[in-house]
């Protein structure tokens, strides 16, 4: 959350969300289709479980080189694109803003 002062306060969302309409996310490491978030940089990709691996041992990958990637999501949980650029949303703008919000709080807590 940023705060200003006296003012309102912004949630900065922890994971960004990415429409792909046409382009396969797949994981630049083990070549698997990521379930859920993945890791981006760029043009790379990592899937959590290689992001974590390559975190801890070092291997393909340093550490300095793995914190310049950020969390992101399929936008596939809020909405459907059935191959088009327009969008068929599978819950509301409450219900979206609701969870966007939560996931901000519980984010300052875990990460």
């Amino acid at each position: 959350m940023l705060h200003s002062f006296g003012g309102r306060t912004k949630s900065v969302p922890h994971v960004d969300i990415k429409c792909i309409v046409n382009e396969n996310i797949i994981c630049g490491n083990c070549g698997e289709k990521p379930v859920g978030d993945f890791y981006e940089n760029k043009s790379k990709i990592l899937c959590p479980r290689c992001y974590d691996y390559n975190y801890k041992w070092q291997e393909k990958y340093n550490r300095a080189y793995l914190t310049s990637f950020r969390k992101a999501r399929d936008c596939s949980f809020m909405h459907e694109h059935e191959g088009t650029t327009a969008v068929f949303q599978k819950i509301s703008d409450k219900e979206l803003k609701k969870l966007k919000q939560k996931e901000a709080y519980l984010s300052l807590y875990w990460s």
